[in-house]
C-alpha cells in the first residue's frame, strides 16, 4: 500500500515513496514558476518590500525554522494517532485539535529556542571561538 509517509528505507515501494516526496514539490514549484507569468498580486512589489523590512520578524522565524523542525514530529504523530483513533469525530474537532497542535509546536519550538538553542550557541560561542582567536 502507497502512502506519503514513507521514503525511509531501501525498498522499491520506500524509494518509490521518497523520490515523489522529493520530486512532487520541486515539479510543482517549476509549474507554478512557469505558469506566474499569469498570476497577478496587486501592488505585489509594496507587500514583499514591507515583509522584507520587518528585519526583526524575520529573524525570529529564521532562529524559531530548525526548533521547530526538531521538535514538531512527535506532535504530528501524536495528531495522527488521535485521528485514526476517532474516525468519528466532527469536523470542528479536526479543525480544533490541529489548530491546538500547531499552536503547541510554536511554543515548544519557542521554548526549545530559548531555553536551549540561544544558550548552547551562546556557549559554544565563548568557548570555541575564544580559543581560535588567540
Amino acid at each position: 500500500m502507497y502512502t506519503p509517509i514513507g521514503g525511509w528505507s531501501l525498498t522499491p515501494e520506500q524509494i518509490y515513496i521518497g523520490l515523489t516526496r522529493l520530486f512532487y514539490p520541486f515539479l510543482c514549484g517549476l509549474l507554478i514558476s512557469r505558469l506566474g507569468r499569469f498570476i497577478s498580486v496587486k501592488g505585489g512589489f509594496w507587500w514583499c518590500s514591507l515583509i522584507l523590512r520587518s528585519k526583526k520578524i524575520c529573524n525570529f522565524l529564521g532562529e524559531l525554522s530548525f526548533p521547530l523542525y526538531i521538535t514538531h514530529f512527535p506532535l504530528i504523530y501524536m495528531l495522527f494517532n488521535w485521528k485514526y483513533s476517532n474516525p468519528d469525530a466532527p469536523l470542528y474537532a479536526h479543525v480544533m485539535i490541529s489548530a491546538g497542535v500547531f499552536v503547541l509546536a510554536i511554543l515548544i519550538a519557542c521554548a526549545a529556542l530559548k531555553l536551549y538553542d540561544i544558550p548552547v550557541r551562546t556557549w559554544l560561542k565563548e568557548h570555541w571561538l575564544k580559543r581560535r582567536q588567540n
